[in-house]
C-alpha cells in the first residue's frame, strides 16, 4: 500500500510541476519517422509501386540502389540495443509533407516482429493524402497489397467529405490512403500524392495529451467519441467507436493524429526498440543533456542500451517512448558544444 501511495504522489507531483509553456523537451525540428521493417526491399516496393512515393534518391537526385547490409556502428548499437547486428537503411520522402520515412532493416539480431491490430495502443498509421484514391486502390490487387477495407474499394468518411481505403504494408504498419473533397491547394506538388499525416493508436487520450503537452509542448486538441461508420468500416472495425485528437509537430506541417478506440478488444504493444513494426519519430532539441535530465525526471522511459546520450554520425542522441510504445529519437548536432554533465 505504501508503494502504491508513493507512486500516486509522484504522478501528481509531475502533473503539478509542468505547464504547457514549460515543456521538458522543447522541440526545434521534427518530421522524420524511422520504421524498423522486416524487409527493406519489399517496403520500398510497397511505398513506391502502391502508394506512389518517389523512389529513394542519392545525393545527386538519381534513383538510389538498395544499400547492402553493414555492421552497426557503436552509436547505432546503443540506440537500437543492437550490438553485433547488421543493418541497411533507406529514406523515402512524401511530396507535400515534412514527413519522411526512414526504413531500418536489421539482421543477426534477436527480434520479435510486431503485428498489432489497428485498434491496439501503439499501432502506427501513415495517412497519405492523394488526388485520386481510386487510382491507388486499383493497384492493390496488382501489387498483392493487404486491404482492410471490406470489398477493397474506397468508402466515404466524415459525412462524405473524404474517401479512403485502409491497407497494411509488408511489415504490418497501417496505411490510410485518403482523398478529400476539398480543393487541392494551388501550391501542392504535382503527382497523385499531395501530403501526409501520422496516426498513433493510444490507450488513453487524456494520458497521451498530458504526455505530449508536458514533454514536448505540443498543443493537443482532444476530440469527442464518435461512431462514424464510414471510418470504422474503412478500417475494418464496424462495431467500434473512436476518439480522434490532433497536434502539430513544432516547425513542421506534420499533424499527429491520436486515435483511441472502444467497443472492441485491444491489446497494447510491448515492443523493443529494434523489433520490426516499431515506429520512431526523430525530434531535434537545443540541449540534449538538459533534455535527457528533464524527461527522465518527468518519467519518460529511456530505452537505448546505455540509457544515456550516444553519438552517431556527428549527432548526439537518446531514445525514449510515450505511454503507448511509440518511440522518439531525440537529437542535437555534435558540433554544438555539450554542456558539462
Amino acid at each position: 500500500m505504501a508503494i502504491f501511495t508513493s507512486l500516486i504522489a509522484a504522478a501528481l507531483s509531475w502533473a503539478q510541476t509542468l505547464t504547457p509553456s514549460t515543456p521538458r523537451a522543447p522541440v526545434v525540428e521534427g518530421g522524420l519517422m524511422l520504421m524498423v521493417v522486416s524487409n527493406l526491399d519489399r517496403s520500398v516496393e510497397f511505398y513506391r509501386d502502391f502508394v506512389g512515393l518517389p523512389a529513394p534518391a542519392n545525393a545527386q537526385g538519381r534513383p538510389a540502389a538498395a544499400p547492402p547490409f553493414g555492421p552497426v556502428t557503436a552509436g547505432l548499437a546503443d540506440l537500437y540495443d543492437a550490438r553485433g547486428a547488421q543493418v541497411r537503411i533507406t529514406v523515402m520522402r512524401i511530396p507535400g509533407s515534412d514527413l519522411q520515412l526512414e526504413f531500418l532493416d536489421f539482421r543477426n539480431l534477436d527480434m520479435n516482429a510486431q503485428h498489432p491490430h489497428v485498434q491496439d495502443p501503439g499501432a502506427t498509421t501513415i495517412i497519405i493524402k492523394v488526388r485520386d484514391v481510386d487510382v491507388v486502390a486499383a493497384r492493390a490487387a496488382q501489387n498483392g497489397v493487404q486491404v482492410l477495407t471490406p470489398g477493397g474499394k474506397p468508402v466515404a468518411l466524415n459525412g462524405g467529405t473524404a474517401r479512403a481505403i485502409f491497407t497494411k504494408d509488408p511489415t504490418g504498419f497501417f496505411v490510410e490512403i485518403v482523398q478529400s473533397t476539398e480543393a487541392i491547394p494551388a501550391n501542392a506538388p504535382a503527382g497523385n500524392v499531395v501530403g501526409a499525416s501520422l496516426g498513433i493508436t493510444v490507450a488513453d487520450t487524456d494520458e497521451t495529451a498530458r504526455f505530449y503537452r508536458d514533454m514536448f509542448g505540443f498543443d493537443v486538441q482532444t476530440g469527442m467519441w464518435t461512431s462514424d461508420k464510414g471510418f470504422t468500416d474503412a478500417a475494418g472495425l464496424p462495431a467500434a467507436q473512436y476518439r480522434k485528437s490532433t497536434a502539430m509537430i513544432t516547425t513542421t506541417n506534420l499533424q499527429m493524429e491520436f486515435y483511441e478506440y472502444r467497443g472492441i478488444d485491444r491489446t497494447p504493444m510491448r515492443a523493443s526498440i529494434h523489433d520490426p513494426g516499431v515506429a520512431i519519430m526523430r525530434l531535434a532539441v537545443k540541449d540534449i543533456n538538459a533534455t535527457l535530465r528533464s524527461v527522465r525526471a518527468g518519467g519518460m522511459p529511456i530505452v537505448n542500451w546505455s540509457g544515456e546520450t550516444t553519438i552517431q554520425a556527428n549527432w548526439w542522441y537518446f531514445m525514449g517512448r510515450d505511454p503507448n510504445y511509440f518511440f522518439f529519437q531525440v537529437q542535437q548536432p555534435a558540433q554544438i558544444p555539450r554542456p558539462p554533465q
